[in-house]
């Protein structure tokens, strides 16, 4: 799966086996991690709360809201 990541963590990953930069999306710096196994549950978990966090953020106040009331519309 590919998440998105801080510049220092892009840097760490893509130098770890099982983890390479995403496809088209590097320059964003989202890697793809192909070796799940490999890597321990707590720092996966870290990496997709982050990631979320990090495109929850980026949405619009009203969308972020829509969400957070579990997909209700006004």
């Amino acid at each position: 799966f590919s998440l998105r990541v801080t510049p220092e963590r892009f840097l760490e990953l893509t130098d770890m086996p099982g983890c390479k930069p995403a496809r088209f999306m590097a320059r964003h710096r989202w890697v793809t991690i192909v070796r799940v196994e490999h890597m321990p549950e707590d720092y996966l978990r870290e990496l997709v709360e982050w990631s979320y966090r990090d495109a929850f953020g980026r949405l619009t106040k009203k969308k972020q809201r829509e969400i957070s009331e579990g997909g209700k519309t006004a």
